[in-house]
């Protein structure tokens, strides 16, 4: 067993086995939900190198929008799934990164 600081919070993908160990541990935990890929049918998010699964601008706002109203997503075969999340990751490294935060930032009050 390993010593853990839990004052820090775990966050992954929501849904996910490694919340339910951080749960188990006595960890707080944050469920994850991903801005600018796709979600496959169950829960996971579809491997970059398949076609759609990293979301274009419009896509993306529309998915967090659908995240923040109804907490679903639609995912890559069309079915609706649901997704508690507490956080929502935007990738850096994308091309449109900069476009989509701020896009992203709208739909948010302060």
């Amino acid at each position: 067993m390993c010593e853990v600081d839990t004052s820090l919070t775990l966050v992954g993908l929501a849904g996910s086995e490694l919340l339910d160990a951080g749960r188990a541990a006595g960890l707080r935990v944050a469920g994850e939900a991903f801005a600018d890929r796709a979600y496959a049918p169950d829960g996971t998010l579809v491997q970059r190198g398949t076609p759609g699964a990293l979301l274009d601008v419009a896509a993306a706002v529309a998915q967090v929008r659908q995240l923040l109203e109804t907490a679903t997503v639609c995912t890559i075969d069309g079915t609706v799934r649901t997704v508690q999340a507490e956080t929502i990751c935007l990738h850096g490294d994308s091309p449109h990164a900069l476009e989509l935060a701020q896009a992203l930032r709208k739909l948010f009050p302060r």
